[in-house]
């Protein structure tokens, strides 16, 4: 199987009214790419991606050079054609790749006649109840504004009544914190039994983010997603003691963190080791060793053995120990 052509199309879906958030609103719809992958039997495996327009779909179409002919099955080959470290550097392509390759695990399953969860895997559910997501929002000409608590509240009850839900997310970040967390436990009062779930798009500050946090506890949450930004995430969600969740941004801000924690043992070791590179110390951030031995060489020994006293290379930071090898018994035939 091999793919001949890819097409992509832009789609609007429209809005009640304009949705408000921390970087401002959704005036009216959201736009997405549907892409279409054609393989050489026939077959056509569809993808999706955030976003669009007429640049997305010529990007799109200034793939079919690398992509033209390529097996489906291959996912890696895919990956490392659209969105390989250097190439990645100049564009970004990981929403173009995160299409492409969804069309081809569509193309992969009609081929074997399987649905995509058995090539991921395998199903552990059949079915996944939804969220209502609650924004405030601007008045439109068929419906109101949502600013305070009680207009808050009647949306999420007619929500609630129209399709069945028993958990309601609230997008924050809009009004002073104080406001939110009013709007938040008028929610909790008026659907005792529900759960909820708060994102302010991390542009609270860690003392705010804390707050929050402490005044709902007593509340039936599901989590508290992204209330602080960046580097701040990690100790905020540590002293807050309680669950919170990490959006799309959180990868990013995962590597960036590796990336300078292996800066910072550079500058620090006197050994002259050395980080092999972005790539590879991320790949490696928690399994392995990221730097040359004493004799300049890399390190390949991988860190996942468990603890004894021999460490892969002379720096005591390098990496984690790996177990010394079993000592050498003598028999009659030889040394085993």
């Amino acid at each position: 199987m091999k793919i001949v052509d890819i097409r992509a199309t832009t789609v609007a879906v429209p809005l009640e009214a304009p949705l408000r958030h921390s970087n401002g609103a959704h005036w009216g719809r959201f736009v997405r790419t549907i892409v279409e992958v054609e393989a050489d039997n026939g077959l056509i495996g569809l993808g999706e991606m955030g976003g669009g327009g007429e640049s997305a779909e010529a990007a799109f179409r200034a793939l079919m050079p690398y992509l033209k002919g390529h097996d489906p099955f291959q996912l890696e080959a895919l990956r490392f054609k659209i969105a390989n470290p250097t190439a990645s550097l100049y564009n970004n392509r990981t929403q173009l790749l995160a299409a492409i390759e969804f069309a081809c695990l569509d193309l992969v399953g009609q081929h074997l006649g399987v649905p995509v969860s058995d090539l991921l895997g395998g199903r552990i559910r059949d079915a996944v109840p939804f969220a209502s997501y609650l924004f405030f929002r601007y008045a439109s000409d068929a419906h109101p504004e949502i600013r305070t608590p009680d207009q808050l509240v009647e949306h999420t009850a007619r929500l609630k009544e129209e399709h069945g839900f028993t958990v309601h997310k609230l997008k924050g970040g809009v009004f002073p914190p104080d406001h939110e967390l009013e709007c938040y436990r008028a929610l909790a009062e008026a659907f005792p039994g529900d759960r909820l779930r708060y994102d302010p798009n991390a542009v609270l500050s860690v003392a705010e983010g804390l707050r929050f946090g402490k005044a709902i506890e007593g509340l039936n949450n599901d989590y508290l997603e992204d209330p602080v930004w960046g580097a701040r995430r990690a100790a905020g969600r540590a002293r807050a003691g309680r669950r919170a969740a990490g959006d799309e941004h959180g990868r990013g801000e995962l590597r960036a963190a590796r990336l300078q924690r292996a800066a910072q043992e550079r500058r620090r070791d006197p050994a002259g080791h050395h980080v092999l590179g972005w790539h590879q110390a991320v790949r490696q951030g928690g399994g392995g060793c990221a730097r040359r031995s004493s004799s300049g060489w890399p390190c390949t020994r991988r860190g996942s053995w468990a603890s004894s006293s021999r460490r892969c290379c002379t720096s005591a930071r390098c990496c984690r120990t790996s177990p010394t090898p079993p000592t050498p018994t003598t028999t009659s035939s030889g040394t085993t």
